[in-house]
């Protein structure tokens, strides 16, 4: 659910589209477990668990949140996601916000609409699940025009899973292998900058940017990732983003959830760990403000020391 907020709450408020001509659905992206058609001129930029299709400015996101309780189709429980999601956006004043359920080829989940209440603009967002795994695939609500519309919806309306198992298959885990992070070799990279921040990265590991939504992902060849949101919403306080995400994360999950205040090199972040029933740390997030700037670091397994080092050099440009 704190991905689903997090790239939602970007994409619908920020996310800057323009004309994008008369185009059709001329080729199909398959993805690790879904299928979905495009403009055959438009890029795909694939990550761990966020895939964007762009062009003529205009991104489409397919994002896919764990969950080990979730059901395929378990409409009950997608709906507490959209619920949840519009109770978070309902102060928007620029959009009216609406659900509905949907199935979309055998697919059930709820289709949210975004449409602006002074311009001829929208957006759609497309929430369904498979077993232990939400998936979401739309567009920010900055789309213009009915023809970009209809270009945008029947790509959405095309998403089709083809490998439901798919978040169900997972390696076994080696016995006595370790819990928590490996720390990578201190050795720093070429400074990265991304909008209105520059951070360096250690040696090792590769950042990419995606403009539209805001969001830098970090990789590198052990496939370990973080995730990183520089949002440019000098209108939200730290304190309220924090609190979207906890009592959001709250209402998807059993963790339990443990806050705190944390320093990291000119940035003074609130940090939440989510942790399993036995203690470990499930993942954690850290929501940081300087300058106007919202910065919001996510990371699985906990925030370990090579990840420390690198948030420490961020920058405000």
């Amino acid at each position: 659910m704190k991905k689903l907020q997090s790239i939602l709450l970007v994409a619908i408020t920020t996310l800057v589209l323009v004309s994008c001509g008369k185009t059709t659905l001329d080729k199909t992206y398959e993805g690790p477990y879904y299928n979905i058609s495009h403009p055959n001129s438009w890029k795909v930029e694939e990550n761990q668990s966020l895939t964007t299709i762009s062009g003529d400015g205009v991104g489409i996101m397919i994002e896919s949140v764990p969950n080990e309780q979730i059901k395929a189709n378990d409409i009950a429980e997608i709906k507490t996601y959209s619920d949840q999601l519009l109770k978070e956006l309902g102060g928007n004043q620029d959009f009216d916000l609406s659900t509905e359920e949907k199935e979309i080829n055998g697919q059930k989940g709820v289709w949210l609409s975004a449409k602006s209440r002074k311009e001829k603009k929208g957006g759609f967002m497309f929430i369904t699940a498979v077993d232990k795994a939400v998936l979401m695939v739309g567009v920010g609500a900055e789309v213009e025009g009915q023809e970009k519309l209809d270009l945008v919806k029947m790509a959405i309306e095309s998403f089709k899973i083809t490998k439901p198992d798919y978040f169900t298959k997972k390696e076994p885990e080696k016995k006595g292998a370790e819990t928590t992070p490996k720390t990578e070799e201190t050795k720093f990279g070429q400074p990265f900058v991304a909008g209105k921040i520059t951070i360096i990265p250690l040696e090792g590991w590769t950042p990419k940017y995606e403009e539209l939504i805001g969001t830098i992902t970090f990789t590198n060849a052990s496939n370990r990732i973080f995730t990183m949101m520089v949002l440019d919403r000098p209108g939200m306080k730290k304190g309220d983003y924090t609190k979207s995400l906890r009592e959001g994360f709250k209402q998807s999950t059993d963790l339990k959830i443990k806050e705190s205040a944390e320093k990291i090199g000119e940035i003074e972040y609130d940090r939440i760990d989510f942790l399993t029933t036995d203690g470990r740390t499930a993942m954690t997030d850290l929501v940081g403000e300087k300058n106007n700037i919202m910065i919001v670091v996510m990371m699985q397994d906990g925030l370990s020391d090579d990840i420390q080092k690198m948030l420490e050099t961020i920058k405000t440009n």
